[in-house]
């Protein structure tokens, strides 16, 4: 949820017809009562990091731009984060990344055997007073998707300065 003066933005995903994930948007003037606005972002062309859809996202609003930090599945069920960007927090232009399909931010590389090569996503990005970002994450293992295989683990990244396009994971 973002304020934006005396109002508030709720994004949400859900599910279409054909089971790709999009993201939709509330507004509320009292946080009690809320307006569908409906889809305003959706799954991305084909071959791209967010083929699939978009789930968790999270809005900031910095410099009055917002930014959308978001988790992409492209066709082979791998996650990644994306960017979209908007100027009043309803229609978004995504923003090409440099990493696989597009991305900002990507799994590690598949066939790693890394703890986040088939997943990383539920982004959380915090702007430090230096002018830098973290982007805390959720990783997953290419294990599989059951509770003995697969492992969760939460992650760390870094920006590059003031440019949150470009992000190292910490300690690397």
């Amino acid at each position: 949820m973002v304020r934006d003066g005396s109002s508030w933005k709720m994004y949400y995903h859900t599910l279409s017809p054909e089971r790709l994930f999009l993201v939709g948007l509330a507004l509320s003037e009292d946080g009690f009562q809320w307006q569908k606005v409906g889809q305003i972002l959706g799954p991305g062309e084909p071959g791209t990091f967010d083929e699939r859809g978009i789930g968790t996202r999270h809005v900031l609003k910095i410099d009055g731009q917002y930014l959308m930090f978001y988790e992409g599945v492209n066709q082979s069920g791998y996650h990644s984060i994306g960017l979209a960007i908007s100027s009043d927090g309803i229609d978004w232009e995504k923003q090409p990344g440099s990493e696989a399909g597009g991305s900002i931010f990507s799994h590690a590389p598949k066939g790693s055997g890394r703890w986040d090569a088939q997943a990383i996503g539920t982004p959380c990005v915090v702007p430090m007073a230096d002018g830098s970002f973290r982007i805390y994450y959720i990783g997953t293992n290419e294990g599989g998707y059951d509770e003995l295989s697969s492992q969760h683990q939460i992650g760390l990244a870094v920006s590059d300065g003031s440019n949150f396009r470009k992000w190292y994971r910490w300690g690397e």
